[in-house]
Parts: structure tokens; C-alpha cells; sequence
């Protein structure tokens, strides 16, 4: 598609600790297309698939967006984007103190 899509997750009450993903997109002529709930195919043996969908990397981006807002964090890595903003800050103001305050 060449609209973003648009993604929203919710923690949905109803089922516990799952979240609900509802993900659409401008089509064309204004209309708006709406992605249905996914069905798995139970077979015997491995088959080859079409991707059940596809995303830019923009996408991917708003989806784990969308996950940070409802509270999921990665499970590996050290701290966040914010704990990091907030190191450099402190290095920053470390660097001000030493460099042009005390003036070595």
C-alpha cells in the first residue's frame, strides 16, 4: 500500500492479557480498507505461504510504537531511547562543568 497504515492496540479487557491490533489504511477513491482477523490453515505438513502481510519499515515503526503505548517492552537490551537521551544529558552537563567552569 502506499498509505501508511494506520495501527492501534489496545489491551483489550474482554481476553485477559492480550492486546486487540486493528490495522487500515486509505485505499483508493477515499474509501478506507479495514484488515480482517487472519485465519491459520492446520495442515500435516509445512507448506509454502504468502506472507500473511507486509510492512515498511515505517510501518514497522508505528507498530512497535503503538507497542510501546500500551506498555511492551523489548525483553533484551539494556534501557531505552529515554534513559540513554537522559545519559547523554548528564554527559553533556558533566563535560560543561569540567570544560568551562573548572577550566582544567
Amino acid at each position: 500500500m502506499k498509505n501508511p497504515l494506520k495501527i492501534f492496540i489496545s489491551r483489550d479487557a474482554m481476553w485477559g492479557d492480550e492486546l486487540a491490533v486493528r490495522i487500515g489504511a486509505e485505499a483508493r477513491d477515499g474509501k478506507i480498507a479495514v484488515m480482517q482477523p487472519a485465519e491459520f490453515l492446520v495442515t500435516e505438513e509445512p507448506i509454502e505461504t504468502r506472507p500473511a502481510f507486509r510492512f515498511t519499515r515505517d510501518d514497522a515503526q508505528r507498530f512497535m510504537d503503538e507497542l510501546w503505548n500500551v506498555g511492551i517492552r523489548p525483553s533484551e537490551g539494556t534501557g531505552s531511547a529515554g534513559q540513554l537521551a537522559a545519559t547523554q544529558a548528564h554527559l553533556r552537563d558533566m563535560q560543561k562543568l569540567v570544560f568551562e567552569v573548572l577550566k582544567p
